[in-house]
């Protein structure tokens, strides 16, 4: 016997149990059992369309995700060709550059907005289209289905139920059994862009073969804006000190060389906003002298326009001797008890003398005592 007919059975008035019941409780239970069949089966049609409208706005964020992808990595390449272009033919101020580097994170700033902003934000914050909305999608890109999803997630939002509107739902939902939604999104619509991608791609390929330093030193000078360059200078700066480290409150002397056949009169330090004229000693010679410095200092040399790498000179603490304990071990027939001088100078003591030294130092990891002799002055 069907299940429903074998219900029905239960609630006739023939039933044991229903002949206790009066005769309008039987009406009700009657009227109850196909409500409940009514929205045991609303609920399945709801439930499908609504997995398959979730499916519809998963698929739907992916495929704005990869256009946005794809026209931001466009713009993104694009400005970075033009960027290193003008800078490796037009060697742009320090002005000029930051304003290059700034603009490149404004860019990303905008792509990400204009072109990323809905996936990430439904990804992340699970922001995006509501059920209408999605319904409206849907019924653009499917004609058959028009108007009817959205009439009935309307419908199954109705705070007032009855068992005429659950019965109206349950036969508009089975018209959408066949139809899955997210079929309406098609990827491959995305490769029309990928045309704004090749092209700046391409050129970059091929000006990488021909000159790598269009990009590398381009994209070093732009990041280093701060920084004054220029073409390559007919001759080379050459800094003549064998290490660029100072003492500390001491004067540093920094000796410069200039090589090659067209030597400048004059040569400068550039250190941040300062510009420094250095002395000079002959032709193509050049000093200058850091008083008590007290400062590392990043500089660039200078000369007839021409700039120089960047150079630092470090600070290191001249090491000190801050103080000298020496510990006198008599021989054992002095019968002379040991004893340690502080600060002692000139040492005058018996033979057989054990004679150790103890040596306080500051800035300093090692420390030697040198002995000389009229008979071995090197020892």
């Amino acid at each position: 016997m069907p299940w429903g007919s074998q219900s029905n059975n239960i609630l006739t008035e023939n039933s044991s149990f229903a002949s206790l019941l009066p005769p309008h409780y039987l009406g009700e239970l009657k009227l109850s059992y196909w409500q409940f069949v009514l929205a045991f089966i609303m609920g399945e049609g709801i439930g499908n369309i609504n997995q398959k409208v979730a499916a519809f706005k998963r698929k739907y964020y992916l495929n704005l995700f990869l256009r946005g992808s794809i026209l931001t990595l466009s713009l993104i390449l694009g400005y970075f060709l033009l960027a290193s272009v003008l800078e490796y033919n037009l060697w742009l101020g320090r002005g000029a550059r930051f304003v290059i580097f700034a603009s490149f994170f404004l860019l990303v700033a905008f792509c990400l907005f204009q072109f990323l902003r809905e996936p990430l934000r439904f990804w992340i914050y699970k922001r995006g289209l509501g059920q209408e909305e999605s319904a409206k999608l849907i019924g653009h890109y499917f004609p058959t289905v028009g108007d009817r999803l959205l009439n009935v997630i309307q419908l199954a939002s109705t705070e007032n139920p009855s068992m005429l509107l659950d019965a109206g739902i349950m036969q508009k939902s089975s018209s959408f059994e066949n139809i899955a939604f997210d079929t309406a999104i098609d990827f491959k619509q995305n490769t029309k862009y990928l045309k704004y991608f090749a092209a700046p791609l391409l050129i970059i390929v091929l000006l990488l073969f021909i000159d790598r330093g269009i990009f590398t030193q381009s994209a070093q000078r732009i990041v280093q804006f701060n920084q004054e360059f220029s073409p390559k200078a007919p001759f080379d700066f050459v800094v003549k000190n064998k290490n660029l480290t100072a003492f500390f409150n001491e004067d540093f002397s920094l000796q410069l060389s200039l090589d090659g056949k067209a030597l400048p009169e004059s040569a400068y330090i550039i250190t941040g906003q300062q510009r420094w004229k250095m002395e000079k000693v002959s032709l193509g010679k050049f000093a200058y002298t850091f008083e008590k410095i007290q400062n590392e200092i990043e500089l660039q040399f200078e000369a007839s326009g021409f700039y120089s790498g960047s150079y630092k000179i470090e600070l290191i603490n001249r090491p000190e001797i801050t103080k000298i304990n020496v510990l006198l071990t008599y021989p054992g027939y002095l019968r002379k008890k040991s004893e340690e001088l502080s600060n002692a100078g000139n040492l005058e003591v018996p033979e057989g003398t054990k004679v150790t030294w103890k040596i306080g130092a500051a800035n300093t990891v090692k420390a030697q005592i040198s002995f000389t002799s009229d008979q071995h002055p090197n020892d």
